[in-house]
């Protein structure tokens, strides 16, 4: 059995101002926080697929955070052909803006131009269809859909149109690289510590294999631990996926 001392977080929200970023030509009031954190769901073959087979446009966590693409790695994830993929804002919410500008910015790449249907939800349960976004980048006003700065979003559901674009290939379906909330309400996440002196936490163990992805997939997850009691490795859940120690 494998003891590890444990230092607890306790998570405070609050509003909080940040200094407007501008990625690809857009302008994000809320910075780089202004992008989904958390993955809830991948769904490549969603509508029968095909789904890629290229191992470096398969992974989700590509979508989260600000875009990426064109720093030397894919950095993108392809959704497959009417494949899904649902994402969740954890220290900021989409809202309306009041007017007529674009509330939803949604960053697709690579070489073919792929339609995708948007929904977005409060509670990841009901779900709203907010249109289309019809291939590169492309922003969405959801006050056309009647919504307004009062309506916060959490959720954000992405649909490839199967009848859009090239079916085939090693990375069918449009490729996602980032999903921005332009219109939005962030707040700040403090995490002041307190560690148990004098004791024990006893942590979940892997037997030799590697944590789960999904384990480590968003800001929630940050500071998870588990030991590989099979080679005696701690891994940590960070910013940058699983830590070896």
């Amino acid at each position: 059995m494998q003891h590890i001392i444990l230092t607890f977080c306790f998570v405070v929200l609050f509003s909080c101002n940040l200094v407007a970023e501008d990625f690809g030509g857009i302008d994000f009031p809320g910075g780089g926080s202004s992008f989904a954190d958390e993955l809830i769901s991948y769904e490549p073959l969603y509508n029968g697929g095909p789904g890629p087979s290229d191992p470096n446009w398969s992974d989700p966590i590509y979508a989260l955070g600000i875009p990426y693409h064109g720093e030397g790695e894919p950095y993108a994830v392809t959704l497959g052909h009417g494949g899904r993929l649902t994402v969740r804002f954890l220290n900021n919410s989409l809202t309306g803006s009041d007017d007529s500008t674009p509330d939803l910015h949604i960053f697709e790449v690579g070489p073919d131009v792929e339609d995708t249907f948007v929904e977005i939800s409060k509670d990841g349960i009901t779900y709203y269809d907010v249109g289309k976004v019809y291939g590169s980048t492309d922003s969405i006003d959801i006050d056309s859909y009647g919504f307004t700065s009062a309506d916060e979003f959490y959720f954000v559901r992405l649909t490839d149109d199967p009848n859009e674009g090239n079916g085939g290939g090693s990375t069918p379906g449009a490729d996602i690289d980032a999903i921005g909330a332009i219109a939005t309400v962030s707040y700040e996440i403090e995490k002041p510590e307190i560690k148990i002196q004098g004791g024990y936490f006893n942590a979940d163990t892997t037997s030799g294999s590697f944590p789960p992805a999904n384990d480590c997939a968003g800001q929630q997850h940050y500071g998870r631990m588990i030991v590989d009691e099979v080679n005696s490795i701690l891994y940590i859940c960070t910013l940058n996926g699983w830590d070896a120690h």
